[in-house]
């Protein structure tokens, strides 16, 4: 099979990458000129240099694919809506509107548990077939791009122009975390680390290697066209528990304190207020999505795809846990020196 990736130089992306040279496929990856390539190239990815927002470059490099992973977004909290729009909206159809050009029929569309909006970590069980959020918090707009975009998908599939399939990871977790891990890091280190209410949530924590299992089943299985699958949760670990098994690993102080979930977004909600009165371009270490996240009670239900796709978790949390911590230490804190 030959594989088009895009977004192959992030968290999900670069697993998926390795996990398709591990099983014998060729991947051509798209990449910015400014990418940081050295894994692909040590893979023997053939690299697309393009960008989502160039759609004949899109083009060049996904000609002869047999189907299309599209991985590819502005994955953070924080920005202006027109660069959403730009990276998730306009650049999943720039990637569909190349596959009809190319004659490339499959795709698989990475989305997010984001598009259940933050009322769904309030609790409850969330599968596919519960409706998109409507509401959202102010300056929240990587959950409605993302229902954008997987609209945009999905209508491509319901006019047969391509067939796809969505598959909506949880929190992301594993080596190369670039985004999340160092501000959960940072978190630890400072003054305000603590749990947010109890801490005895559960976190709908997935490892890469585990979402790209999942991604693969769904690029051939033929039950998975035009389907939805929750990839959220592969191990059962509270908030607490995952905390403290970072902090112990990183050599940091046990979590002990907790405050309440309103607490805790009212000092977000400050956070936020600062960082955006000051033009920051980086996200505050604690916003109001960050807090949700963590203090997240929904089970977002994996039952369909280990019915249909057939999926199960390979890594296990205790594994996947020490490989992130290990490329934390050998390779980003060594990179920001």
């Amino acid at each position: 099979m030959k594989a088009f990736v895009t977004g192959a130089t992030g968290l999900a992306g670069s697993h998926l990458a390795e996990r398709l040279v591990e099983l014998g496929h060729d991947v051509v990856a798209l990449v910015r000129p400014t990418s940081d390539t050295g894994l692909l190239r040590k893979l023997g990815a053939q690299l697309a240099i393009g960008d989502l927002n160039d759609q004949p470059s899109i083009e060049r490099g996904m000609k002869g694919a047999d189907v299309v992973f599209h991985v590819a977004a502005k994955v953070t909290d924080w920005g202006s809506w027109a660069e959403f729009q730009r990276d998730i909206i306009d650049g999943t159809r720039h990637v569909l509107e190349a596959m009809r050009a190319c004659g490339v029929r499959r795709i698989v569309y990475m989305s997010s548990v984001a598009v259940y909006g933050y009322v769904a970590h309030r609790g409850g069980i969330w599968n596919e077939s519960a409706p998109y959020a409507s509401h959202f918090l102010a300056w929240e707009h990587y959950a409605p791009a993302k229902i954008a975009a997987e609209k945009l998908v999905l209508s491509y599939h319901d006019k047969n122009w391509v067939e796809a399939c969505v598959i909506r990871p949880g929190w992301i977790y594993g080596p190369r975390d670039r985004a999340s891990l160092p501000r959960l890091v940072q978190f630890l280190k400072g003054r305000m680390a603590c749990c947010i209410g109890s801490g005895e949530n559960p976190v709908a924590l997935i490892y890469a290697q585990n979402l790209a299992d999942a991604c693969l089943l769904a690029a051939s299985k033929p039950n998975a066209l035009g389907r939805i699958f929750n990839i959220s949760t592969d191990c059962q670990v509270t908030q607490r528990q995952y905390l403290n098994a970072l902090a112990q690993g990183l050599g940091l102080k046990p979590v002990t304190r907790s405050i309440p979930l309103t607490v805790a977004l009212n000092i977000a909600r400050l956070s936020e207020f600062s960082a955006r009165l000051l033009q920051q371009k980086e996200p505050p270490t604690i916003s109001r999505y960050a807090v949700y996240i963590l203090s997240n009670k929904a089970v977002f239900d994996c039952t369909r795809a280990r019915q249909e796709l057939g999926w199960s978790p390979r890594i296990g949390f205790e594994e996947g846990l020490a490989k992130t911590i290990e490329w934390f230490k050998a390779e980003y804190l060594n990179s920001r020196r």
